[in-house]
């Protein structure tokens, strides 16, 4: 029996993906794919997009009405909460695992690309997750009371 090489059997792997999903998943691995092949891409964008888009179309609890600084380290993993209900917002603190909040919202991760400082939303309202958009200065989350 033939072995076939790594290479081939990610080529394989992906075929078979690509075959089962839907049109908007099937463009999002395609451009991996294309990445994967040579193609110049930031991967770590596309994995943020892959999160958000596949998985999580709702939005969390208004957490904050303002905007996070958060400073960062080059290459450090961080999970930002989706779901609002953290008690170290903007980051995730796993409150979403307790079963009787019954929450299926999930943190998104990201890497930081360089050293330096990053907004992140806190009202959870952001189009561009987990960056602030300026989504908080809409009335509806100004007007809430719980924050």
């Amino acid at each position: 029996m033939q072995r076939l090489g790594l290479e081939k059997c990610c080529k394989i792997y992906h075929a078979q993906i690509l075959m089962t999903t839907s049109n908007s998943t099937t463009a999002a691995l395609r451009r991996h794919v294309s990445e994967k092949a040579g193609n110049q891409g930031p991967p770590e964008l596309l994995e943020r997009k892959w999160q958000a888009n596949f998985y999580q179309k709702e939005k969390g609890k208004i957490a904050g009405k303002l905007p996070f600084k958060l400073k960062v380290e080059k290459g450090k993993m961080y999970a930002w909460c989706t779901c609002g209900h953290s008690k170290k917002q903007p980051l995730c603190d796993f409150t979403h695992h307790i079963d009787m909040l019954r929450i299926k919202l999930r943190p998104i991760s990201f890497r930081a690309p360089e050293d330096g400082y990053l907004w992140l939303c806190t009202c959870k309202q952001t189009n561009n997750r987990p960056f602030c958009d300026g989504s908080h200065k809409c009335q509806e989350v100004q007007e809430t009371m719980n924050v």
